[in-house]
């Protein structure tokens, strides 16, 4: 299993679309083009690979110099439960270090909040529902201790 950065134009950055496309809004008959928005040109996008299969991936945003946001985090249904979302989001937040982060923010489904506690997130909303979806989700930070 590798944990790799990639950019447009890289074959798994398509693999990568349709995956969050498939998991994410084709269950709510959304067309494709919402996958992508205004902040995906400025991210950077990490994916987890194994034998040229794409396992999981995950987008980080610069939002000020030292905030990030972590967003589309997103694992194939075929790969679930191998723990590939914690090796993802523990590789983000040291990577939105690196790049000098001291605050990371990310809107989590309801359903996976404990995975981003368990990684030193903290809830900072009440439950709100995402319009494209109807998904609930709240507010996270992680705090960079320096």
């Amino acid at each position: 299993m590798e944990v790799t950065e990639i950019k447009k134009g890289n074959p798994f950055y398509e693999v990568a679309i349709d995956l969050r496309y498939s998991e994410f809004f084709k269950p709510y008959s959304l067309p494709k083009e919402v996958t992508v928005d205004e902040m995906e040109s400025d991210s950077y996008h990490f994916i987890v690979t194994e034998t040229d299969s794409l396992l999981a991936y995950g987008r980080l945003s610069p939002l000020e110099p030292s905030v990030f946001r972590i967003s589309q985090v997103v694992v194939n249904p075929e790969a679930q439960g191998r723990g590939l979302s914690t090796v993802l989001l523990n590789r983000l937040v040291d990577e939105a270090k690196l790049r000098g982060a001291k605050t990371i923010r990310l809107g989590a489904q309801v359903d996976a909040k404990q995975i981003y506690e368990k990684l030193g997130f903290v809830a900072v909303s009440d439950v709100y529902t995402v319009e494209l979806t109807g998904i609930p989700h709240v507010k996270m930070v992680y705090e960079v201790d320096t």
